[in-house]
């Protein structure tokens, strides 16, 4: 039996601009940081004793005997993607809800990945285990998605992407923060995350954007190279800022930028959020991931702190803690 652990993400900065249809012509980069809520994935070969070769239990539980007829596509493809013949029991477990804009769906990619690749007594390096999860979901599970996700909860940490196009191949670089502990505790302090109630699926609020990104007017070019502009400047703002104040106007102009770049991420549910949010004492909001519901990080400052909590007490407040390690596999018997 083993058991993954692979924590879910928070976009600081840039998102949007970790599309291959955006940076096969264009600049990027993204800023994220892994926090300490995450996805585990208990996984044990199962042998022939039983009337089923695969179990997979999550909200629902599946016993089936033929790969096709698992319901969950990422473990379905996963398993064909690796071309693993023998039978599995697979059981997860979320600190979080799914589809909440943290990368939920990356993390539990990542973790089987790692899971059914140590089963086979395979070795792979954290680049090409992120590889391997960026491929199965753009290219298998045909989903609408970027590339930061699938990198920040393998490496884990605090870290800038920069992405391009490499003998038409998409790559990646992973340039770590540096930021003391004392100066990292105060970062984690000032966001908070309010659960908004609603799931969604950003794949599907996504493709408003890759339309945009294939098809990009001058507007859509100025937007995302801005974006890109703030992901350097929030660089300079944690590495070198007293206060990190600015990060407040970085969390804005993102929420500005997204909805500019597609009306399906910021509903009418979502501005009424953040204007109540704003004015009970945050100074920035940022929506997480596609948007169109999920989480909402704020800026909150120790001043305002109070005020805020109190305003949001019959939410789902998140207080995060930034991690370090990434996906790892953390209890391994044979």
């Amino acid at each position: 039996m083993l058991i993954s652990r692979t924590p879910y993400r928070i976009s600081l900065a840039g998102g949007g601009t970790d599309f291959p249809e955006w940076f096969k012509r264009f600049p990027s980069a993204v800023v994220s940081g892994t926090i300490n809520k995450y996805s585990y994935i208990t996984c044990r070969p199962l042998n022939k004793f039983f009337d089923h070769n695969y179990r997979i239990v999550y909200s629902l539980v599946e016993n089936v005997l033929d790969i096709e007829d698992i319901k969950h596509p990422a473990v379905r493809e996963v398993i064909k993607f690796l071309e693993y013949k023998n039978g599995l029991e697979i059981h997860h477990d979320g600190d979080l809800p799914a589809r909440t804009g943290l990368g939920s769906s990356s993390a539990f990619t990542v973790g089987l990945l790692q899971l059914v690749l140590r089963i086979q007594n395979k070795e792979i390096s954290k680049k090409q285990l992120a590889k391997l999860a960026i491929k199965l979901e753009r290219e298998f599970l045909n989903e609408n998605v970027g590339m930061q996700d699938q990198i920040a909860c393998v490496y884990g940490g605090v870290n800038k992407f920069t992405f391009k196009y490499v003998q038409d191949l998409p790559e990646f670089d992973v340039s770590p923060i540096s930021i003391s502990k004392e100066r990292l505790e105060l970062l984690q302090s000032q966001i908070k995350l309010i659960y908004t109630g609603k799931q969604r699926f950003s794949s599907q609020v996504s493709e408003k954007l890759i339309y945009k990104l294939i098809n990009t007017s001058r507007i859509t070019e100025k937007i995302q190279l801005r974006n890109v502009e703030m992901a350097h400047e929030t660089v300079r703002i944690l590495e070198q800022s007293n206060d990190f104040l600015e990060m407040s106007e970085i969390f804005e102009e993102s929420w500005v930028n997204k909805k500019q770049l597609n009306s399906d991420s910021i509903t009418r549910e979502l501005q009424e959020t953040k204007d109540f949010g704003m004015q009970n004492g945050a100074s920035g909001t940022k929506v997480l991931g596609a948007g169109g519901g999920g989480f909402l990080a704020f800026w909150v400052t120790e001043n305002n702190r109070e005020k805020f909590l109190n305003a949001f007490k019959d939410y789902v407040i998140v207080d995060i803690i930034f991690e370090s390690e990434g996906s790892k596999i953390v209890y391994e018997q044979s």
